[in-house]
């Protein structure tokens, strides 16, 4: 072979190569210049010669009828679909390969190459059965691609990447902002059991198509342990519409009393929105609000999920069922993250105290803070950690304002954060009264405050101890 000289067919077979190898985030195809209205002779520059053996007699007969054929020579559209229809060996019957040839009489484009590559890889499917796909042949729509572009983020089931592309599940969550499209949303889907999956086929929402709420409710079915549970929630339909500022999520409703189950729930739809406002958007993929009495704990509790799990809020006595605790909770579930004592009951009536306008209970403690205090929930220490946390971040409230704190809690949400890091976090804070901030912090951790980091001024001397 002469230098510079090209193996006919060559770029084709390695585009077509690409198309079956290529992960969605890597583009893998060589670029044509688009096809203009002149005579097939003059956009013909493709030799495809070497078709006509490798096709046999009656196969190529039906190829010197396209259009966009002439002589030897093809479009690069068309050689790219002999190419295609060339390849595959015994697996692709004559009829399958005369079919593919029959639905694309203009050729096969490189960007349906591309698309059908990846969804065939990523579908575990051969290519020549993806090729004649209904959603393939009118076109590739941006919805299409979107999903395609969010399943390349991460790996996600086939079953569920077929349902949001051959069946457009997620259409009209994409058509209500493209943002909400996401591979989260999309393996909600491929996340589930088969047979909870199989009972959510039968619900009038799920044949309707998916918007975000019904993606929450998926989302949360999946993240259930017991696959009987699950079915039980759809088939009592224990789950409800959780409004925020911008979105809807489900919440699923836990007990066997419903008259608390409903106290529950009207408590959280009527701080939620307010607790967002401070703290952010919610972090977690849906809500569950469990109202099983349990004897003897006086307490309530709150956890945050992420956006592969869900969160929830445990109201597990009568003294659970009051605003002010609710929010605390509240607060608890959109923030997350893994803190000491101090910080973690801290940081929710510092929010509960913004809300309400004081604290939920916690308060009053005393001694010195210690920054790496872990303790058993409920036990005398986590107790009174937990309340010269709530002092002291109420106080910081009162010394920063809203909006400086409202930005710290945005920051902090959803992290795992040591008390060296969230004091660095603290006085990291814009705007901060330095001198005032290092007092305060003193007075609360005594001789074990962590010093400034570098560039951060020293405190003033500290006032007598707590």
């Amino acid at each position: 072979m002469k230098p510079g000289q090209r193996f006919p067919g060559a770029g084709l077979r390695l585009l077509l190569l690409c198309a079956l190898v290529v992960s969605a985030s890597v583009a893998c195809t060589r670029k044509e210049p688009a096809p203009e209205s002149t005579p097939i002779a003059q956009v013909a520059t493709e030799d495809v010669s070497q078709y006509r053996e490798r096709l046999g007699p009656e196969l190529w007969a039906q190829v010197e009828d396209a259009a966009w054929l002439d002589g030897e020579k093809a479009t690069p559209d068309g050689a790219r679909l002999l190419e295609v229809i060339a390849s595959g060996g015994p697996l692709v019957s004559q009829e399958r390969r005369l079919a593919l040839l029959a639905a694309y009489p203009e050729g096969l484009s490189e960007e349906r190459l591309t698309v059908a590559g990846q969804y065939a890889r990523m579908t575990i499917r051969g290519l020549h059965d993806v090729l004649d796909a209904a959603w393939l042949l009118d076109g590739v729509d941006d919805y299409e691609r979107a999903v395609l572009d969010a399943a390349g983020e991460r790996t996600i089931s086939p079953s569920a990447l077929k349902l949001a592309i051959e069946k457009r599940f997620f259409f009209d969550l994409y058509r209500t902002d493209p943002k909400l499209l996401t591979s989260r949303r999309i393996d909600a889907l491929g996340s589930l059991d088969p047979a909870i999956l199989a009972r959510a086929e039968q619900e009038p929402w799920f044949k309707d198509g998916l918007d975000d709420y019904d993606v929450s409710l998926l989302g949360i079915l999946a993240d259930v342990i017991q696959v009987n549970d699950a079915i039980a929630i759809l088939e009592t339909h224990a789950y409800r519409p959780l409004h925020l500022a911008n979105t809807t999520l489900a919440v699923v409703l836990v007990g066997d009393l419903v008259q608390l189950n409903e106290n529950g729930f009207h408590l959280v739809q009527d701080s939620i929105r307010d607790v967002e406002a401070f703290v952010g958007e919610f972090q977690s993929i849906g809500l569950i609000i469990d109202t099983t009495p349990v004897p003897g704990d006086p307490f309530c509790h709150g956890d945050g999920g992420n956006e592969y799990s869900v969160g929830s809020i445990l109201l597990t006595s009568d003294g659970c069922f009051y605003e002010q605790v609710v929010v605390h909770e509240l607060a608890h579930a959109f923030i997350g993250g893994r803190y000491p004592a101090w910080f973690t009951e801290g940081v929710a009536e510092m929010v509960t105290n913004h809300i309400m306008g004081a604290p939920a209970g916690y308060g009053g403690g005393t001694g010195y803070i210690e920054p790496e205090g872990y303790y058993f929930v409920g036990s005398g220490a986590y107790i009174n950690q937990a309340s010269l946390g709530s002092d002291l971040l109420v106080e910081l409230y009162d010394l920063e304002g809203p909006e400086a704190m409202s930005r710290f809690a945005r920051d902090i949400a959803g992290q795992r954060l040591s008390g060296q890091q969230i004091l660095t976090r603290i006085r990291a804070v814009e705007g901060i009264d330095r001198p005032a901030l290092e007092r305060l912090l003193t007075r609360y951790f005594g001789p074990s405050l962590p010093p400034p980091a570098s560039g951060v001024p020293a405190a003033t001397p500290p006032p007598a101890n707590r």
